[in-house]
């Protein structure tokens, strides 16, 4: 059985999908949908979430919102990386025969946007099912207050194609034959990348090694850079991913959260700032012609360095997992900025 497959994922999963398929053909309150994500954001690996309860069940409420009622944020959930805690809209919609809701437009979540702007608040959600988008308005005031839109149904299907494959049976391995599985072959470019990479460090009076995996699209790059790191970040450590597009950024967060083996921290190094406005009349190499938003990356985001720095030795005093920075190339400056700095210099990896 693949380590990344557990049948108790498979059973959470249906019922939450039993759930939404029963309940959004329905106008309702959206009480059960501020329950379900409640209920299943720890185990949403994308979420990278710790602890999640329904606002009148926070513990801390009393001690920051001691005479507030519930106003604004449906759920509160505390990030695994660093325990901060996300403020949570939820907005359930009646889906029509095509899987369409309503555009939920900013009227419905700007007291939403008043009450999170504590300073306890890390992050800033609104949870939607099904095709559900925001109104232009209400787009537009996500990008000058960031609030991510996440979808806890597309999230989970995600989830359960990352966990229901299992691997093949390999006749390469088992003596039966010639051929090779994917699996069998991804083991083989991690094992000799993860040799290679630490025999030249060992090589180099520095203990700098470099080198590049080749392979076509469909073999499993990430699922093999993910391995390499974890092969050669200790926990406390750092190692640092760079990606041409926002897009990417929260493709590799994505993936490398759902299938890690011993537990990760997670940043996410990028700005909107670094985006090309006029995708063909972009000359520089490092730009990113792609469509996405910083707003659509989940967990912390930051292009400030002393964040970074602080995050970065943050990392080293946590045992048992390691820490990966995403970051676009536009915005890869500000890592090197940190560790020029002093922070988190002897913790940084790769």
């Amino acid at each position: 059985m693949s380590p990344d497959h557990n049948p108790a994922d498979s059973e959470w999963i249906s019922a939450a999908f039993a759930e939404i398929e029963e309940t959004s053909p329905h106008q309702t309150d959206g009480k059960w949908l501020e329950r379900l994500t409640a209920d299943r954001a720890t185990l949403i690996a994308d979420w990278d979430v710790s602890d999640a309860w329904l606002w009148q069940d926070w513990p801390d409420r009393e001690q920051y919102y001691p005479t507030t009622p519930h106003i604004g944020s449906d759920d509160v959930a505390r990030l695994a990386s660093d325990r901060k805690f996300i403020a949570i809209r939820c907005k359930s919609r009646k889906l029509d025969e095509h899987g369409r809701g309503a555009d939920i437009t900013k009227k419905e979540f700007d007291s939403f946007l008043a009450f999170s702007s504590h300073e306890i608040w890390a992050e800033r959600w609104l949870v939607v099912i099904g095709d559900t988008r925001l109104s232009n308005n209400a787009a537009k005031t996500v990008r000058d207050k960031p609030v991510t839109l996440v979808n806890i149904e597309s999230d989970l299907r995600k989830q359960e194609l990352n966990r229901s494959r299992r691997p093949e049976s390999c006749p390469h391995c088992d003596g039966s034959g010639d051929r090779w599985t994917r699996d069998c072959m991804q083991e083989e470019a991690i094992g000799t990348s993860v040799a290679l990479l630490r025999e030249h460090a060992k090589l180099n009076e520095d203990g700098r090694a470099r080198g590049r995996v080749i392979l076509p699209c469909g073999t499993g790059k990430s699922l093999i850079a993910l391995r390499i790191i974890e092969e050669l970040t200790e926990p406390g450590q750092v190692s640092a991913v760079l990606c041409p597009s926002i897009a990417l950024v929260a493709q590799l967060r994505s993936e490398f959260l759902a299938h890690c083996k011993g537990g990760m921290n997670a940043l996410a190094v990028c700005s909107d700032e670094g985006v090309a406005k006029d995708k063909e009349l972009a000359t520089d190499p490092t730009a990113d012609l792609g469509h996405a938003s910083v707003s659509e990356v989940k967990g912390l985001v930051t292009t400030k360095s002393d964040e970074i720095g602080k995050w970065i030795d943050a990392v080293a005093d946590k045992n048992g997992r390691i820490g990966v920075i995403f970051g676009t190339y536009q915005s890869s400056h500000r890592i090197a900025e940190a560790l020029v700095s002093g922070g988190g210099v002897g913790s940084f990896r790769s």
